[in-house]
């Protein structure tokens, strides 16, 4: 028997509600950086990184020794990059990029970078990533995790959105636990 479980999330709608993308009818993996929108104006950190993803299985990022090999070629997890700086790997389909060491997000013309990449944190071949320009004008307004100016984030809107997060990806195990019971029914 399938058994569903009812939940509301409050404010989770608005993260959900985005332009879908259409995928690769030859499967091959895709990832779209949904905001921040292409040169977006910011005053600083933190930037809200929200990504979809196509074609691919998401996974955490572990260390894996062996060999690329089929299958692993299409699960991976997502590398976050801003211009040429650290690397953050994630499953996470969201990412708040937080101010580094108290420094400033110089001002200019910066690239947001999402990659996909295997789980022995390889580029696909050919790879596969999404960029968007991100323009810091240097004023003092904040950027909060909404991705608005003017809304500053705190450590409790940070919190906030960590349990979101979390939450998000409770559902998302309970889909796929869902959708193994409805192949196992059928």
């Amino acid at each position: 028997m399938l058994v569903m479980k009812a939940r509301v999330i409050p404010y989770l709608l608005v993260a959900l509600v985005v332009a879908p993308v259409p995928a690769l009818a030859d499967g091959t993996p895709v990832i779209h950086i949904v905001s921040p929108p292409p040169d977006v104006h910011v005053s600083d950190y933190p930037i809200l990184v929200k990504t979809t993803v196509d074609n691919f299985t998401i996974a955490p990022p572990v260390q894996y020794w062996d060999r690329v090999i089929g299958k692993d070629r299409v699960t991976g997890h997502i590398h976050y990059t801003l211009d040429d700086g650290p690397i953050f790997a994630s499953e996470k389909m969201q990412w708040l990029l937080e101010k580094p060491l108290d420094k400033s997000l110089p001002p200019g013309k910066h690239i947001l970078r999402a990659e996909l990449v295997t789980p022995n944190h390889e580029p696909l071949n050919p790879p596969i990533f999404a960029e968007v320009n991100i323009i810091c004008d240097g004023k003092k307004e904040k950027t909060g995790a909404s991705g608005e100016v003017g809304v500053p984030i705190d450590a409790r809107g940070r919190d906030q959105l960590q349990k979101l997060e979390d939450e998000v990806q409770g559902l998302q195990k309970e889909i796929s636990q869902l959708k193994g019971q409805l192949r196992d029914a059928k």
